[in-house]
């Protein structure tokens, strides 16, 4: 809190008034951030581009704040399970709003018969998104936003295939 305090040039007490302690603080900061992320999205999804380019700059958005802000985005995966049990109604509520927009772009996409998805959408878009979260946690050297988007919209649409190599069969 010594460093949050010095940082905004406010006195640490004035921190306390609104959070009774750095857990607090941290969990209104991801709920802050879930908005912001569940508002960009909004903005992508309304622009009328053709559905998969939406998912794609979607992904591409996300990842790029990820890289722009990483150190708070790993400590907030790390302590994803912790932001739900304290804050489960407005973590959920935040995260819904950003799985809903992607959601959306999926129901178009196979309205539009540019997606085949046999999966309910809303589970279809926690896999997308769990896609993403695990490339950003997980990958080391991450690749660019673009690669990143390209590599999730290549899973995610096309699968990873046999190819008919080896001799592997589904």
């Amino acid at each position: 809190m010594d460093d949050v305090a010095d940082k905004a040039g406010i006195a640490k007490g004035t921190i306390y008034r609104y959070f009774s302690n750095k857990n607090d603080l941290f969990a209104a900061l991801s709920i802050q951030w879930l908005d912001l992320l569940g508002n960009e999205m909004g903005e992508i999804v309304a622009s009328g581009a053709p559905p998969l380019d939406r998912m794609r700059q979607m992904l591409a958005r996300l990842t790029q704040l990820v890289h722009d802000h990483d150190d708070f985005f790993q400590v907030m995966m790390r302590h994803e399970c912790q932001l739900l049990a304290n804050r489960q109604c407005d973590f959920s509520e935040k995260r819904a709003v950003m799985r809903d927009h992607f959601v959306t772009v999926i129901k178009e996409a196979q309205a539009r018969s540019e997606l085949q998805c046999p999966l309910d959408p809303k589970n279809a878009a926690d896999m997308l998104m769990g896609m993403l979260r695990s490339l950003l946690r997980f990958s080391t050297p991450r690749p660019t936003p673009a690669e990143t988007a390209s590599m999730v919209m290549h899973i995610f649409v096309k699968g990873l295939g046999t190819g008919g190599r080896n001799g592997a069969s589904s």
